[in-house]
């Protein structure tokens, strides 16, 4: 009897242990865990649309000093190749003009003296140049005024032709302050293309913009004419016609003209 208790104890044993086996080799294997998953990296785009762009831009170029450098270190060998073919002195300064700011010197002015400084050189090393940095305005001896259409008061082609300047004297409770506070784009523009030129006036060369904003603020008690105020104007804005666009577009909103 204790024999058969002994082997009965033990198949029981063994029963269970092969039982137990079974039941843990045949339970579900927890899937393995993934990876964690790094976090999605946000991408901020800077959009830049119209309204952002100075209205005098006239490259491809929004902050011009910095997108400049980015684009001689890409194109080196090219602008190595001017550097090169310029004296000491002209290269210095050349390199000096190409990374001045836009609020120092606008566009137009910018290209010209470009043009001057790059005379000496083959022609088709300034058109590879305006190619790069991506000009968009007047090519070499092509009149500004044919490039927008010019009529009598700067404009030809413009829906604003109509428009005269001496219709600004008839704007209610005008005042330069106030048309600088109002307008304040127009008043940079002009700041950037006449401030620092020198034009005649009484007898004397004053600076343009000082003139400019000067016979905007004349009254019809201290100018009694409106025709000679306009040709004053005129006078600033005549090398101009893309300020005197500008002009007649808001004194046409300010008087509610609509063509």
């Amino acid at each position: 009897m204790t024999i058969t208790a002994n082997t009965t104890t033990k198949t029981t044993t063994a029963e269970e242990s092969i039982t137990t086996s079974v039941v843990e080799n045949s339970a579900p294997q927890a899937a393995p865990q993934a990876a964690p998953q790094a976090a999605p990296q946000e991408i901020i785009i800077n959009h830049i649309t119209a309204e952002d762009a100075p209205q005098d831009m006239l490259v491809a170029l929004f902050d011009r000093p910095c997108e400049l450098e980015a684009l001689a270190a890409r194109h080196s060998d090219f602008f190595n190749l001017i550097y090169s073919s310029l004296s000491k002195s002209c290269r210095e300064s050349f390199k000096a003009l190409l990374f001045t700011p836009r609020s120092s010197l606008c566009d137009r002015d910018w290209m010209q003296a470009i043009d001057q400084r790059l005379s000496v050189l083959p022609p088709c090393i300034l058109e590879k140049f305006k190619g790069i940095v991506g000009w968009i305005g007047p090519e070499g001896d092509e009149d500004e005024r044919d490039l927008w259409g010019e009529d009598e008061y700067g404009y030809r082609d413009s829906s604003f032709e109509q428009v005269q300047i001496k219709w600004l004297r008839d704007v209610p409770d005008f005042s330069l302050e106030k048309f600088e506070q109002c307008y304040p784009q127009f008043f940079v523009n002009a700041r950037d293309r006449l401030q620092g030129r020198r034009m005649s006036f009484g007898g004397d060369q004053r600076d343009q913009y000082a003139i400019f904003r000067e016979t905007l603020q004349l009254s019809r008690d201290d100018l009694p004419c409106d025709n000679a105020w306009a040709r004053r104007i005129n006078g600033c804005l005549e090398k101009h016609p893309e300020l005197l666009l500008q002009l007649k577009e808001i004194i046409a909103y300010e008087t509610g003209y609509d063509d």
